[in-house]
C-alpha cells in the first residue's frame, strides 16, 4: 500500500456546492470520505512494515555502505571489524570518523554512535547511518560539524548484533530480539526462542539481573559476557575509553517508547554525573517530538534498575557517558510502530539528527580534555585518576590513557583532580583564557590552581604544588609570573612599597622583577643564598600602583614550590611568598595541562 506524501485538502462552501450542483447531501457524503480517506492515511503512516520496505538496509547492504562511505571520504573515515557473531561469526564493522581518521587519536575526547544491540531495532541502525553520512557530507560546510571532527573522534557501530538483524531485515522472522546462540543445547537452532538478549548480557551487575530461562526473549546469557559479541565490544569500549556514547534502540512493547534512559539512580545512589547527564539529556529531548501522540521524548529522571545494561557497563567501567535513546513511537490506539513505512521514517531520522547536534553543542562547550605529564612534558599513561567526590561503589579504576589524557564534561564551576590518589590538581570549567593549568602548545603562560599565579615557561613546564591549593612549583631555569591587581580586594590601589618573601631551607639563587600593568620594567632585585627560611623585605615600589606583575625566575639547581599570602589591602602589610623547598623524592614532578 502506498503512503501519501503530501496531504489531500477539501475545501466545499455554499458556494462551490451551488456552483457545481452538488446537493447537501452529496456534500456530506463527500466530506465524510474525505475524513475517512484522512483516517486512512494516518493509520497507514502509522503502521509497522513487514517484509521491510527498501529504504531499510539488510545486513549485506549495510556492510556495502559502510565500506562505500570509507571508500568516499578516505581521509575521514576508515572501518574496521571489531568482533564477530557467536553463531555463525557474522562481523561486527565499526567506522572511525575524525579529520585525521588514519592517525592516533588518544588526545582527542571521543564518541560513540551505537544503533542496536538486538536485532529488532532496525531504527537505530538507519540513524546510524544516517548520522554517518550527514557527518561526513557536513565537514567543512557546517560550522558546529567541522568542530566536531577537527576537536573529537567518533565512532559508528550500525549493530552490535549481525545475526539478529539480519535475520530480520532478510525478512526470516520480524521479532528477532537475541542472536543466534543455541542457548537449550538440543542441537537446533529455534529462531523464536534461541539465543541471548545481548543488552543483558554485559559484565555489570549481571548476577542480579532476571530472565534466567533460555527461552525468554530476555534471557541475559548463561554468564556475565558469555557471547563473543559481547566481549568484542567490552574489549572495543576498554580500547577506545570513550567520553560520551549514544546508544539507540526500540520498544516492541511500547513500554519504553520516545525515553531516553542514563545511569542510573537506584533509590539509593545517583550516578556522580546525574545533573550532567540530565542537562545533556536535555539538550535532546527538545529536538525529538513524539511520532503520533502530543508533546517530546521523556528525559527518565526517576529510580531505574542497574542490571547490566550496555549503558551501566559503559559508564561503570570507562566514565562514558552513556545514553539509551528509545526510538519508535506508540500510537492513539496504544500499539507501538518499530518498523514505520519510508515517509515516517524519513522525519524519525531528520529529527534525530536535530537532536544529535544539541547533543554536540552542548559537548563542544563543556568538554575538558586534560593530559598528565611530567616535568620533560612527557605523558604519564596510565596515571590513576580521581575526581575529588566523583565516587561510586560501582566504580572500577580510571586511569589515563596511554598519551596521558582525561576527558570530562564541566559544565561550570571547580573540579578537584587528583592523581596517582595524592596529588591535587584544581581545573576550572571556564572558555576565558583563565582556564586552570592551562599550556597551551602555541604559547608560554600557564595558570596555576584557580588562576592566581601565572608562569611563564622558559624551559620545563610547571607543576601545581601537590598540597597546596595555591601554589605552584618553579624548576631551574623558570620563571613564574604574580599578578597584584588591588580589584581584586575591592581597593583602589596597592598599599604597600615592599614584599616579603621566606626562603626555603636551601640554597637558593632566584631574580625579583617588577613590572607595572603595561609590563614595563621597574625594578630588579637579585637573591643568592643558602639560609634556612628567612625572611627577606625587597624593596619594590608598588604603592598606589592599580596592578603591578612580580616575575622570580630560579637560577638554581633545586625545585621550589612558593605559596603567596595576599595581606596587604586589608592589614596594610607586605605581600607574602613562602618558598620550600621540593625534593625529587617526594614528587612525582607531575603536571597537569588543560586543552
Amino acid at each position: 500500500m502506498s503512503i501519501l506524501r503530501k496531504p489531500l485538502t477539501l475545501k466545499l462552501t455554499l458556494n462551490t456546492i451551488q456552483k457545481t450542483m452538488i446537493t447537501e447531501e452529496t456534500y456530506l457524503r463527500l466530506r465524510y470520505l474525505f475524513i475517512l480517506l484522512l483516517i486512512t492515511t494516518s493509520l497507514v503512516a502509522q503502521r509497522n512494515y513487514y517484509p521491510l520496505p527498501a529504504i531499510y538496509h539488510t545486513y549485506p547492504e549495510m556492510i556495502e555502505e559502510v565500506k562505500s562511505i570509507c571508500d568516499e571520504y578516505p581521509q575521514m573515515a576508515v572501518w574496521e571489524i571489531i568482533g564477530h557473531s557467536s553463531y555463525s561469526r557474522k562481523p561486527i564493522y565499526a567506522v572511525r570518523v575524525s579529520n585525521f581518521a588514519r592517525t592516533d587519536f588518544n588526545n582527542r575526547p571521543s564518541l560513540l554512535i551505537h544503533g542496536s544491540s538486538q536485532g529488532e531495532e532496525v531504527i537505530g541502525v538507519e540513524i546510524s547511518l544516517r548520522l554517518l553520512h550527514d557527518v561526513l557530507d557536513s565537514y567543512g560546510n557546517d560550522p558546529l560539524i567541522t568542530e566536531l571532527l577537527d576537536r573529537f573522534e567518533l565512532w559508528f557501530v550500525p549493530t552490535m548484533n549481525p545475526e539478529g538483524h539480519d535475520t530480520v531485515t532478510s525478512g526470516e522472522y520480524f521479532l528477532c530480539r537475541k542472536n543466534k546462540t543455541d542457548t537449550n543445547y538440543n542441537g537446533h537452532l529455534e529462531i523464536d526462542t534461541d539465543g541471548v538478549d545481548l543488552n543483558k548480557n554485559f559484565d555489570f551487575d549481571w548476577i542480579d539481573f532476571s530472565y534466567p530461562h533460555p527461552e525468554s526473549i530476555y534471557f541475559k546469557g548463561h554468564c556475565p559476557a558469555s557471547e563473543e559479541e559481547v566481549l568484542g565490544m567490552q574489549d572495543f569500549f576498554h580500547r577506545e575509553n570513550f567520553t560520551y556514547a549514544l546508544n539507540y534502540h526500540s520498544s516492541a512493547t511500547g513500554a519504553f517508547s520516545e525515553i531516553i534512559f542514563f545511569p542510573w539512580n537506584d533509590g539509593y545512589e545517583k550516578s556522580p554525573d546525574y545533573a550532567n547527564y540530565v542537562e545533556l539529556g536535555k539538550a535532546m529531548t527538545k529536538f525529538l517530538p513524539k511520532d503520533y501522540l502530543p508533546g517530546n521524548y521523556t528525559l527518565h529522571m526517576g529510580t531505574t534498575t542497574m542490571i547490566g545494561y550496555l549503558r551501566h557497563y559503559l559508564y561503570a567501567e570507562t566514565r562514558t557517558l552513556a545514553y539509551d535513546i528509545e526510538t519508535g513511537g506508540n500510537t492513539v490506539e496504544g500499539y507501538s510502530v518499530i518498523r514505520p513505512g519510508p515517509e515516517q521514517l524519513a522525519k524519525i531520522l531528520d529529527k534525530h539528527m536535530l537532536a544529535f547536534r544539541g547533543f554536540v553543542a552542548k559537548v563542544l562547550e563543556n568538554t575538558v580534555s586534560v593530559r598528565v605529564i611530567d616535568y620533560q612534558r612527557k605523558p604519564q599513561g596510565g596515571a590513576e585518576a580521581c575526581w575529588t567526590g566523583y565516587k561510586s561503589h560501582y566504580f572500577k579504576s580510571y586511569a589515563a590513557n596511554d598519551a596521558g589524557y582525561l576527558f570530562r564534561y564541566l559544565p561550570e564551576g571547580t573540579a578537584e583532580l587528583k592523581i596517582n590518589n595524592k596529588y591535587p590538581f584544581y581545573i576550572k570549567a571556564d572558555s576565558s583564557d583563565v582556564q586552570v593549568c592551562r599550556i597551551p602548545f602555541d604559547k608560554t603562560t600557564a595558570v596555576n590552581p584557580i588562576g592566581k599565579i601565572k608562569a611563564k615557561l622558559k624551559r620545563y613546564t610547571y607543576c601545581s604544588e601537590l598540597s597546596e591549593f595555591n601554589s605552584l612549583a618553579i624548576y631551574p631555569g623558570t620563571a613564574i609570573r604574580i599578578n597584584f591587581d588591588s580589584a581584586d580586594f575591592g581597593a583602589k590601589s596597592i598599599t604597600t612599597d615592599s614584599l616579603t618573601i621566606i626562603t626555603p631551607d636551601s640554597r637558593c639563587s632566584l631574580v625579583f622583577r617588577l613590572y607595572n600593568d603595561k609590563e614595563k620594567l621597574i625594578n630588579t632585585f637579585n637573591y643568592e643564598s643558602d639560609k634556612i627560611n628567612e625572611r627577606i623585605t625587597i624593596p619594590f615600589a608598588m604603592k598606589g600602583m592599580r596592578k603591578a606583575i612580580v616575575e622570580i625566575e630560579n637560577l638554581g639547581q633545586n625545585t621550589f614550590s612558593i605559596r603567596e599570602e595576599r595581606t596587604y589591602f586589608e592589614k596594610n602589610s607586605n605581600p607574602e611568598i613562602r618558598f620550600q623547598y621540593w625534593k625529587t623524592a617526594e614528587c612525582d614532578d607531575l603536571a597537569v595541562e588543560l586543552r
